[in-house]
């Protein structure tokens, strides 16, 4: 039987994400989401999960919204407007700009938010959309000082890499020209005793979503997909058991 973690990131990314993720959570597949307590609807989203038990994640960010941290204390990751550096511009930045400890300094005060938030400390760890070698340090030894979790972005998403006592190997909810159920079908279908991890984007359409973010559409496309019927029955069909980070 093949095991898979299906995770939704981005809880607080907007408050059309927020019930994009409710309403994934209320159907039933998802019960593993990913909090950036980065973005300012991170309080929103929470509250609307409460009572849900749920594996819950920090999707730490450093290239999406402001610093937690005073942003002149963590001056090698904010523009001049003192908002994270783009995506973009980690990708094409040509050296690690990153000042390993600021970074350290601005996940700590990530986790300290979510401590605050949600009351506990996060299941797992791991890092939205960019990152760098230094950038990786920090959220790698921060998630041991802390006793969490960390799921590293992978370099080579073919390749499984450890997160806690298990091998793991990523995919992403949609792309390859496939539906979103048409990939979920394609990942249950594969064989070995690797746990996938399948990352998902749900929401709705927003004004921040559709003016700060790559992702529009295929958010819409993943919620529907996941509160679906065929959803539940590729699992199903395929033996598939769905787990967590817990598990891991």
């Amino acid at each position: 039987m093949r095991e898979l973690i299906l995770r939704a990131d981005d809880l607080g990314y907007s408050r059309g994400v927020n019930y994009g993720i409710k309403d994934v959570v209320e159907a039933g597949l998802i019960r593993t989401v990913g909090v950036m307590t980065a973005m300012p609807d991170a309080e929103h989203g929470l509250r609307l999960l409460d009572g849900e038990q749920l594996c819950l994640g920090l999707h730490f960010s450093a290239c999406s919204g402001s610093p937690v941290s005073d942003a002149d204390q963590v001056p090698s990751l904010v523009d001049e407007e003192g908002r994270f550096y783009s995506s973009r511009y980690y990708r094409s930045a040509r050296e690690d700009f990153v000042n390993e400890e600021e970074a350290v300094r601005e996940v700590r005060a990530q986790m300290e938010k979510f401590i605050c938030l949600a009351g506990r400390k996060p299941d797992y760890l791991d890092c939205h959309a960019a990152i760098t070698p230094k950038l990786e340090r920090a959220l790698s030894n921060t998630a041991k000082e802390y006793g969490v979790k960390y799921s590293a972005l992978p370099v080579d998403w073919a390749q499984p890499i450890q997160v806690g006592g298990r091998l793991v190997r990523y995919f992403g909810g949609s792309g390859q020209g496939k539906t979103p159920a048409e990939q979920l079908r394609s990942i249950v279908e594969c064989s070995g005793d690797v746990c996938g991890i399948v990352i998902y984007h749900p929401g709705y359409l927003d004004e921040t979503i559709m003016t700060a973010s790559s992702l529009t559409q295929q958010r819409i496309y993943e919620t529907s997909m996941l509160c679906s019927e065929e959803a539940k029955e590729i699992l199903r069909k395929g033996k598939a058991k769905c787990i967590t980070y817990r598990e891991l």
